[in-house]
């Protein structure tokens, strides 16, 4: 059950209960022209009754209210955590490329810094001297410049 659910059962509930207290004031009043002191004896029960709903209304909102910052703070971890194992990734991505000679029998790929390659997007550098400089296709510059923003848009 979502949060939202929640909160919208306990909104029936609280009109549910509204409605009986309506009814038991109603009835209270037909009765009070009939029994006088058992009229003081129904008034402090439902007054008992309103503030064990309210009370109850209100331990609901603060659970909720708990619920939705332990979400977020578990969402930030959550994206904080996927940001590093990208970045790892990629980085064990360059290392392999390092380690192992092209295809074409040129020399191995130097490892690239995802940093070095934000740094010089951030400098205005255009796709292709940063490729050219770090031995990345545009498509591999693009994408690591496209997770940075992403990551930054989330936090």
């Amino acid at each position: 059950m979502t949060p939202q659910t929640l909160f919208y059962i306990q909104l029936g509930i609280d009109a549910l209960m509204c409605c009986l207290i309506l009814y038991f004031l109603w009835r209270v009043g037909k009765m009070t022209a009939v029994q006088g002191p058992r009229h003081e004896a129904d008034r402090r029960e439902l007054q008992r009754l309103i503030a064990e709903s309210q009370q109850s209304a209100q331990q609901f909102l603060d659970a909720l209210a708990e619920g939705r910052k332990s979400l977020k703070e578990l969402t930030y971890t959550l994206e904080e955590r996927e940001a590093r194992l990208q970045s790892a990734a990629l980085r064990a991505e360059a290392l392999t490329q390092r380690l192992e000679p092209k295809p074409d029998g040129g020399k191995p790929v130097p490892f690239v810094d995802r940093e070095q390659v934000l740094r010089m997007a951030g400098e205005g550098a255009p796709l292709q001297e940063i490729g050219r400089e770090t031995g990345l296709t545009e498509g591999e510059v693009q994408l690591i410049i496209d997770l940075a923003r992403s990551r930054d848009k989330n936090r």
